[in-house]
């Protein structure tokens, strides 16, 4: 038995490094395939970058520089070397700023054999950043400043940020994942997933449902016209908004001092506790305990719930 642990043993610690050695290599090629790096002398810098066709990434870390790799992919593959003809491409700093914006002189970029540029950026956590692309995801983790970003075809994750952020996307789905601040988001095409926020939510979609869970403070606003809403708050410090036409509502809050309810629906189904006001199967208006932050959700195609933790 010892020997077949032993062996055993064995076989898992080599699976362990070779998996970390594989880790450690896919680091080194994603480098490796970077067209241009760029390296700033900036701890606290502004940056803008615009692209279409291609994925924008940010990660923040405790250094005082930024590095930009750009990444320029045809036909399926990186390209390393040689020029980008159809591709104007600037790279320029003034004090503080960064600019890297990168441009097609072609038509129909994206399609065949074009031309897509990408952005990886590795910069100080006090950073504040714009970023556009029309073809690709937007990726921000660990940022403590301000976030404004938009793209046309590409998903949104936003992890680890304190500060504000102002995103949108016409096609694909948005995460926010260890968020402190404010946050504001707008999706056209995918769901929403809210995750351990602790600040103001203002969230929409037209296509897919939104969640919350695992979040603090307030207030909340989510509306969407596909799909339904769900809201779990550790804490409330501030009213909650959520409106659906497509879907149910349900909402898990703890009991506090009380609420101010406004909740509309095919039925409302409530805790009640100490309530006070107007109650029917479709509708309920009034008074929860002594009162405190309004509780208002709409749906005309759903059922609203409402929990109570003690």
């Amino acid at each position: 038995m010892h020997s077949r642990f032993r062996a055993s043993l064995t076989r898992s610690i080599t699976l362990f490094l070779l998996c970390v050695l594989g880790a450690v290599s896919v680091q080194a090629q994603r480098a490796n395939d970077a067209y241009q790096i760029e390296v700033f002398d900036i701890s606290t810098p502004e940056m803008t970058l615009e692209t279409s066709g291609g994925f924008i990434e940010i990660v923040g870390s405790n250094r005082s520089t930024v590095e930009v790799q750009i990444y320029a992919r045809k036909g399926g593959r990186y390209i390393t070397e040689g020029d980008l003809e159809e591709i104007s491409l600037e790279v320029s700093q003034d004090g503080n700023s960064i600019r890297i914006i990168a441009e097609s002189s072609s038509n129909g970029w994206n399609w065949g054999n074009s031309t897509n540029i990408s952005y990886r950026v590795y910069a100080p956590t006090s950073s504040n950043v714009t970023m556009n692309t029309s073809g690709g995801s937007l990726d921000v983790r660990g940022i403590t400043g301000t976030i404004l970003g938009r793209t046309s075809g590409g998903s949104v994750d936003l992890s680890d940020i304190t500060g504000t952020a102002e995103v949108r996307t016409s096609g694909g789905a948005m995460t926010f994942t260890d968020f402190k601040g404010e946050l504001f988001g707008r999706t056209s095409g995918g769901s929403i997933n809210v995750r351990r926020t602790k600040g103001s939510v203002d969230v929409r979609s037209s296509g897919g449902p939104i969640t919350i869970t695992e979040s603090y403070g307030g207030p909340i606003s989510a509306r969407t016209s596909g799909g339904s809403i769900t809201c779990e708050l550790s804490r409330v410090k501030g009213d909650i908004d959520l409106d659906t036409s497509g879907g149910s509502i349900t909402i898990d809050i703890p009991l506090q001092k009380g609420y101010e309810l406004d909740l509309k629906g095919s039925r409302v189904d409530v805790d009640m506790v100490q309530f006070t006001g107007r109650s029917e199967r479709n509708k309920m208006v009034g008074t929860i305990m002594s009162g405190g932050p309004l509780v208002r959700a709409s749906t005309s195609g759903g059922t609203v719930r409402l929990r109570f933790d003690e």
